[in-house]
């Protein structure tokens, strides 16, 4: 049975299910997962990204809920915060404040509702560790 529901899952990722809008057009095109396109998993990458690659045409909300989806299609990849690489460097003299970062901590668990659940892992390690 795990053979076979691993087979059509294969299946499913080759049909041409998903809509895609392709960087240089305004219009949608059903695609196959195997093709160059991108999922972008927060409203800053949509913004930054839609006109220099091809992204799922979902809202934020349907793109979260289909999360299972894309782990069992093995589509993670897809995800513009798994398929890019980004660093924060500091200039300056750094000054931490206890008091923003405690408010920071204490308001750990609002900022994780707002978060997707595949990133709230990600998310808590990075906002726990303000120090």
């Amino acid at each position: 049975k795990l053979k076979k529901t691993h087979s059509n899952l294969k299946k499913l990722k080759k049909s041409c299910i998903f809509p895609v809008r392709r960087k240089d057009s305004r219009f949608t095109q059903m695609v196959d997962g195997t093709k160059d396109w991108f999922i972008a998993d927060w409203n800053f990458y949509y913004a930054v990204f839609e006109k220099s690659v091809d992204l799922l045409d979902f809202s934020q909300k349907e793109i979260e809920e289909m999360g299972p989806l894309f782990k069992a299609l093995e589509l993670e990849h897809k995800l513009l915060s798994n398929a890019m690489q980004q660093s924060i460097h500091c200039e300056g003299e750094i000054v931490l404040n206890d008091q923003f970062t405690h408010m920071i901590r204490k308001k750990l668990p609002h900022f994780m509702r707002l978060t997707p659940e595949y990133q709230q892992e990600e998310v808590s390690k990075h906002l726990s560790n303000t120090e």
